[in-house]
């Protein structure tokens, strides 16, 4: 998380936000330590680390005797991460465009969904901060080809696409609420550049090399309609900044509709899916 991020946000839903990250990220989690090939003594740095998902994997990958720091700008998402453990993880309330280390700090260094004001500002910083032969791993929402190898095996265990519920909340919300759907999209001009090129770009323009782009996608499962109801109120950040302008009548009303249609999905299928996409940018630092 990064400066132009409200962390009280975040703070609000800093334990449901934990609950439900371990439920429907534990997937990526391996994926930056494939893609980093972390391994045991490594000095590892997880930038916007909410409340810290990938941050024990990464400790458990790189055991006692390596060093493991997450750092996000929510204090709420920090306190979280400090209460799981285990102690020997340093977690630091910073911001992601202006580390508080020096050069050369750490041997990899990951990024779950940042939000950064600026990418290339962030990803200088963590240029800066990793050594030479250092590996960054990147990801945001989006996907594509070529498929990370993990995905084929994360796949067994997948809830059936058919029992989908991927559209049901922003479809809800844009029928009701289209003012706040509007706002959510900005008045920023669509990009005519392809963000896997935007993102290639970035990396390399802050001296990395060996650059790869990979894509991961699963389908995670909810019980309930209310259970998934609750992880899309955590997720939208958009949605929770704006409900306070939304009258009882008017939130009461879009979660029965929310329910309504979800049950129904549910009845049918007997579980709820939801579904993961992300695009990797892996490098190594010149």
């Amino acid at each position: 998380m990064a400066a132009h991020t409200d962390p009280d946000r975040y703070d609000e839903v800093a334990e449901t936000f934990d609950r439900y990250s371990e439920r429907t990220g534990g997937p990526l989690t391996e994926c930056f330590v494939e893609m980093t090939e972390m391994r045991a003594g490594l000095h590892t740095l997880d930038v916007a680390c909410g409340s810290g998902i990938a941050t024990r994997r990464a400790a458990e990958a790189v055991g006692p005797n390596g060093r493991t720091v997450g750092i996000d700008l929510s204090p709420g998402q920090v306190r979280v991460a400090r209460s799981r453990g285990p102690d020997r993880i340093e977690y630091i309330v910073m911001d992601a465009m202006s580390l508080d280390f020096p050069d050369r700090s750490f041997d990899v260094v990951t990024a779950r969904y940042p939000h950064f004001p600026g990418r290339a500002g962030a990803l200088r910083e963590i240029a800066r901060v990793l050594r030479p032969a250092g590996r960054i791993a990147i990801c945001h929402g989006g996907g594509g080809p070529p498929r990370w190898p993990l995905a084929a095996r994360a796949a067994a265990d997948e809830p059936p696409a058919e029992a989908s519920v991927d559209n049901l909340f922003l479809s809800l919300m844009g029928e009701r609420f289209p003012e706040l759907t509007g706002a959510r999209a900005g008045n920023a001009p669509a990009s005519s550049v392809d963000p896997s090129t935007a993102l290639a770009d970035d990396l390399r323009d802050t001296g990395m090399n060996d650059i790869a782009l990979w894509s991961f996608s699963y389908r995670s499962p909810f019980r309930s309609a209310a259970d998934a109801w609750q992880w899309e109120v955590v997720r939208h950040s958009a949605y929770r900044m704006a409900a306070h302008t939304l009258s009882e009548a008017d939130v009461a009303g879009f979660r029965s509709a929310y329910h309504a249609r979800a049950e129904a999905i549910l009845a049918e299928h007997g579980v709820l899916s939801m579904g993961t996409g992300a695009m990797f940018g892996v490098a190594t630092r010149r």
